[in-house]
């Protein structure tokens, strides 16, 4: 059997409302995307470190589709002074 890879790239739009700096990128709960594939994200630690899952709803086989683990880090400020992140 060969292994499956999968990639997900989630977007998010990031937007600034004038100088405030109250602004915040909270990652961590559900995200549903509009195919009903879901990602849940626990919070971010100190280290900007976080874990979660992620289970698709698309497939073109009768498999039972089972539910991915992910890990990623989150930069608060990035040079734009906007958080950005990444994850596996």
């Amino acid at each position: 059997m060969g292994k499956v890879v999968f990639s997900l790239l989630l977007a998010l739009p990031l937007v600034t409302l004038g100088a405030s700096s109250n602004q915040k990128c909270v990652l961590s709960g559900l995200w549903r995307n509009e195919l009903g594939s879901n990602m849940t994200i626990s919070a971010v630690n100190a280290e900007g470190g976080f874990t979660g899952s992620y289970h698709t709803a698309v497939t073109v086989t009768d498999k039972r589709i089972l539910m991915s683990p992910l890990k990623g880090s989150q930069n608060r400020k990035s040079q734009r002074k906007q958080p950005t992140f990444g994850f596996t």
